[in-house]
C-alpha cells in the first residue's frame, strides 16, 4: 500500500498497520516516548510488575509474601500466597499430613506420594502436565482420564463393588459416556473437577431423556474428592441395608 509518512511526507511503500516510512521517522513522533515523574514511574514499573507476575502465577497471585504457621511443626515461615494461603512450610511437613488420613489409598507412595493436584499428574521433571492412562485391578485394566477416575476405581476395588467403566448413552444428535456405572446400587456417577458448560447440558439432557439422576462428585483437589467419594459410597451401603 502506499502510504504519506507524517514526519517526513515522504511516500512510502508499507503494510496496514505501519504509520511511518521508517524506524527513525517513528522515534520522531510525540508518541513515542512519554516522560514521567519519579513517583508516576514507580507505579507505572509496579503496574507492569504486578501484570508479568499474574500472567505467570494465575490471576489470584498476589505480589509479596504472607507469614504462615504451618500446620505440622509449627514453625512461622514466609511464603508466596497464590489463591489459598499455604498450610505448610515444606514438602516434608505436607507428606507427614497426608499419612495421617488412611482412608486414602496409597497417598504416601510413589515419587510425587501419589497425589495429584486437581486432574493433572506431577511428572518426574516438575512441569504439571495433563496424563491419562491405564490401571490395573486385579485381572482387568481400566482406562482413566484423571486423578479423580483413577482414584475413584482404587476405591471401589478395596470395598468390592462392581462398577462399569464410560457407559455410553444415546442422547440423539450427541453420545455420552459416563464415568461410572454401579449395577448393584442402579447409580450413575460423574467425577469432576472443572465442570464444563457442555457436560453440564449433557446432564440435563439424560436426565430428562432417561429420567434417571447422575450423582455428580466434585471437588477442586485429589484429596477432597477421596474424602467426598468415600462418603458417598458410604452413604449407598448404608440405605441398601437399610432396606
Amino acid at each position: 500500500m502506499k502510504k504519506i509518512c507524517p514526519i517526513c511526507d515522504r511516500i512510502y511503500l508499507g503494510k496496514k498497520n505501519q504509520k511511518y516510512c521508517s524506524i527513525k521517522c517513528g522515534t520522531k513522533s510525540p508518541n513515542h516516548y512519554i516522560v514521567y515523574e519519579d513517583e508516576k514511574a514507580k507505579e507505572k514499573r509496579l503496574e507492569q510488575y504486578k501484570k508479568t507476575i499474574s500472567n505467570r502465577k494465575g490471576r489470584n497471585y498476589i505480589v509479596g509474601k504472607v507469614k504462615i504457621v504451618c500446620k505440622e511443626c509449627g514453625k512461622t515461615v514466609k511464603k508466596y500466597r497464590d489463591h489459598t494461603v499455604p498450610k505448610f512450610c515444606s514438602r516434608k511437613c505436607w507428606i507427614e499430613d497426608l499419612k495421617k488420613h488412611p482412608h486414602l489409598p496409597n497417598l504416601t507412595k510413589g515419587i510425587n506420594c501419589g497425589f495429584q493436584k486437581g486432574n493433572t499428574f506431577w511428572r518426574i521433571n516438575g512441569n504439571n502436565k495433563y496424563k491419562k492412562g491405564w490401571l490395573k485391578l486385579g485381572k482387568n485394566k481400566y482406562w482413566y482420564d484423571s486423578s479423580f477416575e483413577r482414584e475413584a476405581m482404587k476405591m471401589m476395588f478395596m470395598e468390592k463393588i462392581k462398577f462399569m467403566r464410560d457407559f455410553k448413552v444415546n442422547l440423539g444428535k450427541s453420545i455420552m459416556f459416563i464415568d461410572f456405572y454401579l449395577p448393584k446400587y442402579n447409580k450413575f456417577v460423574e467425577a469432576k473437577g472443572y465442570f464444563r458448560k457442555d457436560s453440564k447440558r449433557k446432564v440435563i439432557k439424560f436426565e430428562k431423556l432417561y429420567n434417571q439422576r447422575i450423582d455428580i462428585i466434585q471437588a477442586q483437589y485429589t484429596k477432597d474428592f477421596c474424602i467426598k467419594f468415600k462418603n458417598y459410597l458410604n452413604n449407598l451401603k448404608e440405605n441398601k441395608n437399610n432396606e
